[in-house]
């Protein structure tokens, strides 16, 4: 036979104790009745939501403390700090995590998928993260990686180098002269250090200048290549500075 009332040492309570209570709406009025510990149980759930009680209930004093699984198919808006004592913090391959300020690791990072920088862009063989002034990494060359050779068409007259140039080699075999241009920093931030070959492999003399805003120094202002199979090397050492050495001529 079930209870009709719950103490203290009436212990575990299951579902289907009954507890003391009383009926405001029977006759005589405020009757008592015995209730089911389940009534109870579905009574609470239908008037109460988690929102309702985290709104009301929990304070700058108290703390919910989860102890199983937390299921949300929805957002989590969280305002505060969010301090993760221990476990594993495991999100779904599909999954993103987008943060729109500052994560900082006092510990070790171990990333077994893809890396994009600043312009969501994956990396190639041989980059590496590169930051400027505002903290915003991009994926550029090492310096000390193998680079291939950027063997230009026949028919260009002028180019103008870009980040694959960097640490590589450019080759002009037009008939005709060509001019090759060194951007400035902003339109195209070559790291500082960053040293690009210059082959005249055609007939046509190779010139090279600075666009505005770049400055390309050279001794004696000699900046063309001095003949048929002429070897010149541009190395840059500041923001928009840039030096050319080697087989020229004015």
């Amino acid at each position: 036979m079930a209870r009709i009332s719950t103490y203290a040492n009436a212990s575990p309570v299951t579902l289907s104790d009954m507890v003391i209570g009383t009926s405001v709406g029977a006759t005589p009025a405020n009757a008592t009745k015995n209730f089911l510990v389940s009534d109870l149980l579905a009574l609470f759930d239908a008037q109460f939501s988690l929102q309702e009680v985290l709104d009301t209930g929990n304070t700058a004093t108290q703390n919910l403390t989860l102890t199983g699984t937390l299921g949300v198919t929805g957002e989590i808006t969280h305002s505060g700090g969010y301090s993760y004592g221990g476990g594993q913090f495991t999100m779904a391959a599909t999954g993103n995590m987008v943060l729109g300020g500052t994560l900082t690791c006092n510990s070790s990072i171990s990333l077994t998928g893809t890396v994009k920088d600043y312009n969501d862009t994956l990396g190639t063989d041989g980059k590496i993260l590169v930051s400027n002034a505002s903290g915003e990494v991009t994926w550029q060359d090492n310096a000390g990686a193998y680079k291939s050779v950027n063997n230009l068409d026949v028919a260009i007259s002028s180019y103008e180098l870009t980040l694959s140039d960097a640490n590589g080699v450019v080759v002009s075999t037009n008939a005709s002269p060509v001019t090759i241009d060194i951007p400035s920093n902003t339109s195209t931030a070559f790291p500082i250090g960053t040293r690009i070959t210059i082959i005249q492999e055609g007939s046509g003399q190779v010139t090279v200048q600075g666009l505005p805003g770049a400055t390309l120094n050279a001794s004696g202002g000699k900046k063309k290549s001095a003949s048929l199979w002429a070897v010149m090397d541009l190395v840059k050492t500041r923001e928009n500075l840039w030096y050319i050495y080697g087989e020229r001529v004015f």
